[in-house]
C-alpha cells in the first residue's frame, strides 16, 4: 500500500512538472499561433461588415494562399526541430547556423510562393468559381502574396526563439501586430485619409504590412536581447551550416508536404463551399476561421511537444520523450472539449461577433453544434503531428494525412456535399470523419514507436 502511494506521488509529481513545461513554453506559443487566426478572424469580422460578397472574396483568397504558405511553414518548421535537439544536448553555438540557413530557406521559398499568389485570378476560374468571385479573391491573393516572405522569415525567427526556450517575444509581437492590423483595416477596408474603401484586398494589404512589421519586431529583439556569440549567430557559413541545410530539407520538406496535404484537403473543401453558393461560402468562412482559431491554441500544445520531444531525443532521454509525447496530447484533448461545449453553449453570442445578416445567421447557427465535436479530433490529431515531428518521425504522418483528409474527408465531402447536394453540412460531417481517421492514425504511430526496450523494460 506505501509502495502503491509513493508511485502515485511520484507520477503525480512528474505529471504536474511536465503540465508547467508544457504550459511554459505552449502559453505564449499559442497565444502567438492564435494571433494569426485572430488576425484573420478580425479581418473576416471587419470584411464581413461591408457585404456578404467581400467576405466570400476573402475567404476564397485566403483558403488559396493558406496551403502555399504552410508549406513554408511546414519547411522551415524543420529548422525549430533541429535548433531544439541542438540546444537539449548542449550544443547552443550551432543553433546560430541553423537560424541562418533556414533563413535562406524562407526566403527562397516566401519569394516563389509570393509569385504564385499574383495568379490567383486564373487559378479561382480554372476552378469554376464565378468571375466576379474570381476576380475579387485574385485582388487578395495579389495582396496577401506580398507578403509571404516577410512571414516565412518571422516564422523561423520566432519559432527558432521558442527552440531556445525563448517564446514571449513571438507572442509580444503578435499582440502588437494584431493591434496594428485592427487600424490599418479601419483605414484600408472602410476608406480615410484620402483613400477609398478598398474591401477584402484592403484587409489583405494590413495583413502583409503587419507580416513584415514582425519580422522586424523579431530581428530588432535578437539584436539587443540575444548573445549572438552564445548561439554562433556571429559566424560565418561553415560545415554546420551546410549539413543544417541538408537536414532542413530531408526534415523540413515531409514537413512542409504534410502541411500541404492538410491544408490543401481544407481549401478543397472550401472550393466545395464556393460551387454551394455565395451564402454557403460566406457561412463555411465563419466556420473554419473558428475550427482554426481553435487549431492555434492545439498548435500551442503541439509546438510544446515537438520542442520538448526533440530537446528528450537530443539527450537520449526515453522516458522524457514519452512523458514530453502524451502530456501535451491530454492537455490539448481537455482544451478541445472544452471549447466545444462553450461553443455550443454561446453559439449565438459567437455567430453575432462574425455578421448581423440574417439569411447568414440562419444558415450558420445550426452548423456550429457540429463544429463543436469536430474541434475535438482536430485539436488532438494536431498535437500528435507535433510529438511525431519532435522525433523526426514524418513522412508516416504524410501518409495518415492523405488517407484521413484526401480518401475520407475529402472524398466524402465531395460525393455527399456536392453530387447528392448534401450541402455544407456534409462538408462538416465529413471534416469531423476526416481528423478522426488521422488522429487515430497518428496515435497508433506514437505508440508504436515507443518500445518497451527503450525504457529498459524489455
Amino acid at each position: 500500500m506505501v509502495q502503491a502511494s509513493g508511485g502515485a506521488s511520484v507520477l503525480r509529481r512528474w505529471l504536474v512538472h511536465e503540465m508547467r513545461q508544457i504550459l511554459r513554453l505552449a502559453a505564449p506559443v499559442a497565444a502567438a499561433r492564435s494571433g494569426l487566426l485572430i488576425m484573420i478572424a478580425v479581418d473576416t469580422i471587419m470584411v464581413g461588415r461591408v457585404s456578404a460578397d467581400a467576405l466570400a472574396a476573402y475567404g476564397i483568397g485566403q483558403s488559396i494562399q493558406v496551403p502555399m504558405l504552410l508549406f513554408g511553414i511546414g519547411l522551415v518548421t524543420g529548422g525549430q526541430i533541429i535548433s531544439a535537439a541542438l540546444f537539449g544536448s548542449g550544443k547552443r553555438a550551432e543553433t546560430g547556423a541553423v537560424l541562418r540557413t533556414t533563413w535562406w530557406h524562407a526566403l527562397g521559398v516566401g519569394i516563389l510562393i509570393g509569385i504564385l499568389c499574383q495568379f490567383g485570378e486564373g487559378f479561382l476560374l480554372f476552378a469554376g468559381q464565378q468571375p466576379a468571385l474570381a476576380a475579387a479573391g485574385g485582388q487578395v491573393l495579389m495582396a496577401i502574396g506580398w507578403g509571404i516572405p516577410g512571414m516565412l522569415l518571422y516564422a523561423s525567427t520566432g519559432m527558432w526563439l521558442e527552440s531556445i526556450q525563448r517564446p514571449l517575444p513571438g507572442m509580444l509581437a503578435m499582440l502588437v501586430g494584431n493591434l496594428v492590423n485592427i487600424l490599418l483595416n479601419f483605414w484600408l477596408i472602410y476608406g480615410g485619409l484620402g483613400l477609398g474603401p478598398q474591401g477584402a484586398a484592403g484587409a489583405a494589404w494590413a495583413t502583409t504590412l503587419v507580416r513584415w512589421l514582425l519580422l522586424l519586431m523579431l530581428l530588432i529583439y535578437i539584436r539587443q536581447r540575444v548573445n549572438v556569440a552564445e548561439y554562433g549567430l556571429h559566424r560565418a557559413c561553415s560545415e554546420v551550416g551546410r549539413r543544417c541545410g541538408r537536414e532542413l530539407r530531408s526534415l523540413g520538406f515531409p514537413m512542409g508536404l504534410s502541411q500541404v496535404t492538410e491544408s490543401s484537403a481544407f481549401a478543397m473543401m472550401t472550393l466545395m463551399a464556393g460551387r454551394l453558393g455565395t451564402l454557403s461560402i460566406a457561412s463555411y468562412s465563419i466556420l473554419f476561421n473558428l475550427l482554426g482559431l481553435m487549431y492555434m491554441f492545439s498548435l500551442g500544445f503541439s509546438t510544446a511537444a515537438g520542442v520538448r520531444v526533440a530537446a528528450a531525443r537530443g539527450r537520449s532521454d526515453a522516458l522524457g520523450q514519452l512523458r514530453a509525447g502524451l502530456v501535451p496530447v491530454l492537455m490539448a484533448l481537455v482544451f478541445s472539449v472544452t471549447s466545444g461545449i462553450l461553443l455550443v453553449i454561446f453559439d449565438r453570442e459567437v455567430l453575432a461577433v462574425y455578421t448581423t445578416d440574417p439569411g447568414l445567421i440562419a444558415t450558420t447557427l445550426p452548423l456550429l453544434f457540429i463544429l463543436g465535436f469536430v474541434l475535438v479530433p482536430d485539436g488532438v490529431q494536431s498535437v500528435l503531428l507535433g510529438s511525431l515531428r519532435g522525433l523526426a518521425d514524418v513522412w508516416p504522418a504524410v501518409v495518415i494525412q492523405i488517407l484521413g483528409f484526401w480518401g475520407i474527408m475529402v472524398t466524402g465531402g465531395w460525393w455527399y456535399a456536392i453530387h447528392l447536394h448534401g450541402g455544407i453540412e456534409k462538408l462538416f460531417i465529413f471534416i469531423g470523419l476526416g481528423a478522426v481517421i488521422v488522429a487515430v492514425g497518428l496515435c497508433a504511430r506514437f505508440v508504436l514507436l515507443q518500445r518497451p526496450a527503450r525504457f529498459g523494460l524489455a
